[in-house]
């Protein structure tokens, strides 16, 4: 038994050493930004000598930072799951993937930003995803509060904004929330206050606001615009 995790165990830091060195080779993430560190199972595996990116990561999770004073975080002691994935590119980008299992968070872009999973020292949420691409982006999925949540998935996209935009589903189960534009907010599930389950809100547009998503099941919200 011992032996076959250690198997398992190098195995995980082969495949993560990997990562790195790819990383590295590709020219667009080595010329652009150098700065770079990885963790893999609790384990520093690969970083550039005198990073400010910092990655940390807890039993059979991942994290991968890179930019400048870049943070990744995926199911460290912070907020313990396994099975969680926590990728930060971008300048003062971050990202937590945390308390839950499966939880995958992304933020591409600078000053972006990405949770998924429980929120810490409250329940844990397992399944969840968040991508924000674009600089000034947020997506959060996962707990709020005392609600019960799970399988949420929250997705931005403003690769050419100047504000803040933001997509949020949670505080309850399967919800659903997405931005495509700039200086939006969207929110699915029960951050408005109240359990929501299957809840769906999507915005297509710049400028705008979507609350009726929250706080019952089966809500649809959809807002249009001119993207862009």
């Amino acid at each position: 038994m011992r032996r076959t995790k250690a198997m398992g165990r190098l195995g995980g830091v082969a495949i993560g050493l990997g990562i790195g060195a790819a990383l590295v080779a590709f020219p667009g993430i080595a010329s652009a930004d150098p700065d770079i560190d990885i963790s893999f199972d609790g384990i520093d595996i690969f970083h550039t000598p005198g990073h400010t990116a910092e990655a940390m990561s807890g039993t059979n999770d991942l994290a991968i930072a890179i930019g400048t004073n870049s943070l990744a975080e995926a199911g460290s002691a912070n907020g313990p799951g396994q099975f969680d994935t926590a990728f930060a590119d971008g300048a003062n980008s971050d990202v937590f993937a945390l308390r839950g299992m499966f939880d995958s968070a992304y933020a591409t872009g600078d000053h972006s930003s990405a949770f998924a999973g429980g929120e810490a020292g409250g329940l844990t949420s397992n399944g969840d995803f968040s991508w924000a691409f674009g600089p000034a982006t947020d997506a959060a999925t996962g707990a709020a509060g005392a609600t019960p949540s799970g399988n949420d998935v929250a997705l931005v996209f403003d690769p050419f904004g100047t504000h803040f935009t933001s997509a949020s589903a949670g505080g309850g189960m399967f919800d659903f929330a997405s931005v495509f534009g700039d200086n939006s907010s969207d929110w699915a599930g029960a951050f408005a206050g109240g359990g929501g389950n299957f809840d769906l809100a999507e915005i297509f547009g710049n400028g705008l606001t979507s609350t009726a998503a929250t706080g019952a099941n089966f809500l649809f919200d959809i807002l249009g615009g001119q993207p862009f």
